[in-house]
Order: structure tokens, then C-alpha cells, then sequence
């Protein structure tokens, strides 16, 4: 005699419970064993539910349909979470070295690089991807280029002529033909492949690691030809102490240092070998970068310069010529870290002082103990340079530029360009002061004055 109830909001409450089961696994990508385990826990509780109203309520919640989908649903949930559709895994590398072949052939090379770019390089692409730079290198894109011949001397330093292509051809055709005999072939274990650059103090030449076949550039110092006799042991001790230093360094816009060492009578410096331009080449009133990008730049190298003031290295000679930037693959990385300490050696060539003069701090031109400051006033002065393509302090003489760095104002950045936001004058006014606490107090500070700036000028 006991009566039963049911009707369509039962059957509305089953598929409701069914739904809210489901729909966070259809909207969370949960693993596939989460998936299973909730979809029949939720099964086992839609039946009890369903067991307890008829038991305790006389209320018959029909769940056969619900509890069909659910099971349904989940399974299917389950095994697409197990076994993701093809279309969501990438591609065999056959078939991405199909397509790049294939594009290559057509003439799109770039499209080409795209898809070789994405794939492990080994010796047996050697041939095609040489193929495809010397392409690029034909249509102008010399950047392009310069990366495919990277990867390959990446994988072998000696694979045809990579590595002569890897640096601009000499322009001093004396180098070529002078005592050629007397050339360095070798530093400790690393074998000297071509002179790439000279500097203020040294010679740096591309370079190639044996045992790891790793390119790498190699910043060679004549000791007798830079210092004299009774000051070499000095030299060369301050050498080893500063690199080493500098090679505790990790910082992703400080070039890295790997080795150091000395032999033959030439101390050295094995680093990472860097593509791309220093940031002199950017100097000239008709060369300058883009604003925007000009405080980005410098923004990323005050943070480096943080980094290694936090470190208590501190650069002494911070210009854009130990900046380098590779505009293909947005890098920048500063170079030369301890070099500078060097100079502060007596050396045979007289009249010259430690660090670039133009970019000296007052404090360091009077021969004070630097800091992090002295640094981030060599900033400021790049940033005017790299913004203008001036100096903002010159001198006929030494003497004179000196006391022009010590006493004299530098003019306002806008009555150069008056398309600069005034904002940039007070920046490089800090930047500038005489007084180093009256500068920014770090790297971090400066950095973000930085990008504020980006802000106006966008």
C-alpha cells in the first residue's frame, strides 16, 4: 500500500547531476587517471543517490539515461586525455625536415630556416643547411645566414669554411699577407681560426674547443708588448684574479666566460662566441636605433650591471663598444668585464689611463676608488651618445676634457633632438651628476627610470 513518486523534475534532477558531474572535467584538463576516477565516482553516487530517494523518500530519480551519458562522456573524456588526437602532437621530425626541403627547393628560405630552426641539428644536415645560408647570403639576408652557419659550427667548427664565414672579411689586407708564419695557431688547448677584432689592449680571435668542438672567441693579451718588464707578474696576476671574477658571473646580458689561462706569453680569455654588432655601430647621428628600443637596451644592461655590483664587480669601462647586440635573436650581452683593471698597470704605451676617457666619471679621472656609480655614469654617457650620436662631453685635449667632465654641464639631450620627451634630460641629468651620490643608487633604479621613459616616448 505504499505509493511511489516520480515525474519530469525527477528526471530533470538525474541529468543535472550527471551534467555538474561532467562539466568540470570537460572544461579542466585534468590527466587521464583523475578523469577515470572521477567519472565513476560520480556513476557509483548518481546510483546511491538514486537508492537512498527510493528507499528513505519514496521518490523513484529515473538514472539510466543520465548514468548511460555520464559513463558515455567520461570514457571518451578519459581516453582523449590517454591518447591526445594527432593533430595535437607535433610532428615527427621527418616530416618537418620533408617541409623544409621542400620549401627550400620552392626558393623560401626563410620559411625553410623556420622549420630547420625548430630541429635538432646533426652532421647529416650539415650539407643542406650550409646549402641554405650560402642561399641566404645570396638574397641579403646576412643575419639569417650568420645564424644557419652558428648552428653549424655548433655541431662541427670545422665543417667546410664555416667558420670564415662566421666573421666579416679583413678590410686590412695587411693582416693577410704580414708574418702569417708568426700567427698564433694555437692558445692552451684552443685552436685560433681567425683574428675577428683588435682592441685597446688585445687581440680577439674566433676560436675553436676540441674537446667539446664548442666555438668560442678567444681575447688574447701580448704581456711583453703591453707592459714592461718589471710589471709583467703584476699584470698577469691582476689578469687570472679579474677574469676569474668576472667568470663567476652568471647573468643572461654578460657574456660568458669559460676559461683563462696564459701561455707563449700571452695571458688569455676563452669566451662565448657572440653574433650580432656592438652598439658604436649605432653612434652616428645617421645610424641611431629606434628610442624605444635605445632605453630598452640600456635598461637590460643597468640590470646586468646590478647584477654584478651585487657581486662587488664593478665593469670601468662601460661603452657601447662592449655592448653587444644581435637583432636577430633580440640579445644583448656585455663584454669585457675586468679588462679595464688592467690598463691601471703601467704599461709601455704611455698616456693612457684606465677605462675610455670620454666615458670616464669625475671620481675615476681623479684616480678615487670606483664603484657601482662610476659605472652607471658611463651609462648615462652612452645613452646620450646612442640617442644622439654626440658626445655630451669633448676636449681638445686630455687635460681639457677632463676638467670639461669634472666642472662643465653637458647640454640637454632635446636641444639636440627636439623630438625627444624632457623626461630623457632629467634621466641622463641623474645619470650625470658630478656628485655619485646624487646618481641613481643602482643598476635596478636606473633600469626602471628606463622604462618608464619607454612609456613617453612610445
Amino acid at each position: 500500500g505504499q505509493s511511489i513518486s516520480t515525474g519530469r523534475w525527477a528526471s530533470l534532477w538525474g541529468w543535472a547531476a550527471a551534467g555538474l558531474i561532467l562539466l568540470p572535467l570537460a572544461l579542466v584538463p585534468f590527466a587521464w587517471g583523475i578523469n577515470a576516477a572521477v567519472t565513476l565516482l560520480g556513476a557509483a553516487a548518481l546510483l546511491l543517490w538514486s537508492g537512498v530517494a527510493f528507499l528513505a523518500q519514496a521518490s523513484w530519480v529515473p538514472v539510466a539515461g543520465p548514468l548511460v551519458a555520464l559513463l558515455a562522456c567520461g570514457g571518451y573524456l578519459v581516453w582523449a586525455r590517454r591518447y591526445p588526437p594527432a593533430s595535437k602532437v607535433s610532428r615527427p621530425r621527418d616530416t618537418n625536415l620533408t617541409d623544409a626541403r621542400r620549401l627550400a627547393a620552392r626558393g623560401q628560405l626563410e620559411e625553410a630556416w623556420t622549420l630547420y630552426h625548430r630541429m635538432r641539428v646533426d652532421q647529416m644536415m650539415l650539407n643542406e643547411l650550409y646549402e641554405l645560408a650560402c642561399a641566404l647570403q645570396t638574397q641579403g639576408a646576412e643575419a639569417m645566414a650568420t645564424d644557419v652557419f652558428h648552428r653549424i659550427a655548433s655541431v662541427d667548427a670545422s665543417f667546410r669554411d664555416v667558420t670564415s664565414r662566421l666573421v666579416k672579411p679583413m678590410q686590412d689586407d695587411a693582416r693577410k699577407t704580414g708574418d702569417d708564419e708568426e700567427r698564433l695557431r694555437h692558445l692552451g688547448r684552443y685552436q685560433l681560426l681567425e683574428e675577428i677584432g683588435r682592441g685597446a689592449m688585445g687581440v680577439v680571435y674566433l676560436g675553436k674547443d676540441p674537446k667539446i668542438n664548442r666555438i668560442v672567441a678567444i681575447k688574447a693579451i701580448d704581456m711583453a708588448a703591453e707592459f714592461e718588464a718589471e710589471y709583467i707578474d703584476e699584470a698577469r696576476n691582476r689578469f687570472v684574479r679579474e677574469a676569474e671574477t668576472a667568470g663567476r658571473l652568471n647573468h643572461p646580458n654578460i657574456v660568458t666566460i669559460f676559461d683563462v689561462g696564459e701561455e707563449k706569453n700571452y695571458a688569455y680569455i676563452a669566451m662565448e662566441f657572440l653574433k650580432g654588432q656592438r652598439l658604436d655601430d649605432f653612434a652616428e647621428p645617421d645610424n641611431l636605433l629606434p628610442v624605444p628600443l635605445v632605453l630598452e637596451l640600456l635598461a637590460r644592461t643597468a640590470d646586468a650591471l646590478h647584477y654584478a655590483h651585487s657581486h662587488d664587480v664593478v665593469h670601468r669601462d662601460i661603452k657601447p663598444a662592449n655592448i653587444m647586440y644581435d637583432s636577430a635573436s633580440e640579445t644583448l650581452k656585455i663584454t669585457d668585464f675586468g679588462i679595464a683593471r688592467l690598463m691601471d698597470v703601467n704599461r709601455t704605451q704611455t698616456g693612457i689611463v684606465l677605462g675610455t676617457p670620454s666615458f670616464m666619471s669625475p671620481e675615476q679621472l681623479e684616480g678615487e676608488n670606483v664603484n657601482g656609480h662610476t659605472d652607471l655614469f658611463a651609462l648615462g654617457v652612452s645613452l646620450f651618445q646612442l640617442l644622439t650620436g654626440h658626445l655630451p662631453f669633448r676636449g681638445a685635449s686630455m687635460t681639457q676634457l677632463m676638467f670639461v667632465i669634472a666642472n662643465e654641464p653637458h647640454v640637454p639631450v632635446t636641444s639636440i633632438r627636439d623630438d625627444l620627451p624632457s623626461c630623457l634630460d632629467r634621466l641622463i641629468d641623474k645619470a650625470l651628476a658630478k656628485d655619485p651620490a646624487s646618481r641613481y643608487e643602482s643598476g635596478a633604479q636606473m633600469a626602471l627610470a628606463l622604462r618608464e621613459a619607454v612609456a613617453e616616448v612610445s
